[in-house]
């Protein structure tokens, strides 16, 4: 297979149209006109396809803006393209195929870059840009709002970006929305299983839809509801579950076609404490026993850290932090925290006790104190004498290790606040402003 790649340097204006040697590295035996043909694949395979040439001639016209530089290989161009000296990839171009279709690198299952979805002045997710390795868990926390629903819902193909590119499972979500759909399993916050049907058929009729045979189809339905613990209940209605029992269901129905990858969109929100480590347990299981990739929102801090290889931190649609929890929480000073409550003002306290040398950091609010320091149980004592002798009078102490809540509040100020699951329309869902609604 051969791809193309578009390379940027700065440069005065040039045209491509007689192939240049210097700025075009041809394909051993590549003709004349397969490398024009190329060209203009290349080209209508690019949202820059408009602004950068004349559609009646594939050569490309760079009218004062940076030199470009094109270069065509052979079979997989992320594995075997040199990058020219002083040369670095353009933003929001990928490698494509001869049928203009891109082609991702074998290791990535998913690849955003400068993805935008704005509804009206609303812009809920704002020039993100991240990559998936094949058979991470990978996980998006944040407050509710903060788009990560919105974003889900572009790269599962139900919402087109308003800018930027996505790649999932080597297709473009815009472009090739079926072949994405085909890979592919998403649990959405609503609950969507039939509360008319049982769970076993539930599952059946999902892989009818996509052409698994019988056989296969009830192999595949016991064994996924032995996994998650439903064989007993495996005939009963699904109205007659409680809402741990249908989400298990939920989980287990989009892995009826082997995907390979999975959406969960707040699996456990609206779930019991129990309900929730019993999801988390399955979950857990589906990590050790298979090769696939799993993409998680949550607003729940200690399912991200129980669950997640790499977390990437969210707030009003921008990508704030990113990382595995252990190297997140090593980005904040101090390794505990903590929490005063206070009877009376904590601003005057805080000045007073930010300079001891245990203390990296205070932040006062509502009459309370969260202070960073080093070695929490044992400097817990002298912070209590040193918030006394500065007049305060402390009604609550409380000692934590540092989480992604503390790492949350060390870039934004605020904490994530577990709010109770908003009631979402099923057509509409969430991740869409309720008057954009379809």
């Amino acid at each position: 297979m051969i791809g193309l790649s578009l390379y940027i340097t700065g440069g005065e204006a040039l045209s491509t149209g007689e192939f240049t040697s210097g700025f075009i590295n041809i394909t051993p035996k590549a003709g004349r006109s397969v490398r024009k043909a190329f060209l203009g694949r290349f080209l209508k395979a690019s949202e820059a396809a408009g602004p950068l040439h004349d559609r009646e001639n594939p050569s490309l016209h760079c009218q004062g803006a940076p030199q470009l530089y094109i270069i065509i290989k052979a079979k997989h161009p992320a594995e075997n393209l040199t990058t020219p000296p002083g040369l670095k990839p353009a933003a929001n171009f990928w490698p494509v195929s001869m049928e203009g279709k891109p082609i991702l690198s074998d290791s990535k299952a998913i690849t955003v870059s400068d993805i935008t979805k704005t509804f009206g002045e609303l812009t809920a997710v704002d020039h993100v840009s991240f990559e998936v390795e094949k058979g991470d868990f990978f996980g998006f926390l944040g407050p509710n709002g903060a788009g990560k629903t919105t974003l889900i819902r572009m790269l599962t193909t139900l919402l087109k970006p308003t800018s930027g590119h996505a790649v999932v499972s080597c297709c473009d979500v815009t472009k090739d929305p079926a072949e994405v759909r085909e890979h592919i399993g998403v649990v959405p916050q609503a609950m969507t299983s039939d509360l008319d049907l049982t769970a076993y058929e539930n599952m059946d009729l999902y892989g009818r839809f996509y052409g698994i045979r019988s056989r296969e189809r009830k192999e595949r339905i016991a064994y996924l509801l032995e996994m998650v613990g439903l064989t007993a209940r495996a005939k009963d209605l699904v109205a007659t579950y409680s809402g741990g029992m249908r989400r298990r269901l939920e989980i287990a129905r989009v892995l009826v076609h082997r995907p390979e990858l999975l959406f969960l969109d707040e699996p456990t929100i609206g779930l019991d404490p129990q309900s929730r480590r019993v999801v988390w347990s399955f979950l857990e299981k589906l990590i050790g026993g298979d090769s696939m990739t799993i993409f998680l929102t949550t607003h729940y801090m200690e399912e991200a850290e129980a669950l997640c290889g790499r977390v990437a931190i969210i707030d009003t649609g921008k990508i704030i932090a990113m990382g595995s929890p252990a190297e997140l929480k090593a980005q904040i000073p101090g390794n505990d925290v903590i929490s005063l409550s206070l009877d009376g003002p904590a601003g005057e306290i805080a000045e007073k006790i930010e300079g001891s040398p245990f203390v990296h950091k205070v932040k006062a609010e509502d009459g309370s104190l969260r202070v960073s320091v080093d070695s929490g149980a044992k400097n817990l004592p002298v912070l209590i004498d040193e918030v006394r002798k500065a007049g305060g009078k402390i009604l609550s102490a409380t000692v934590h290790e540092q989480s992604l809540e503390d790492v949350f509040i060390h870039y934004t100020g605020k904490s994530i606040r577990e709010e109770e699951a908003k009631k979402v329309s099923f057509f509409v869902g969430a991740g869409i402003p309720q008057k954009f609604g379809r």
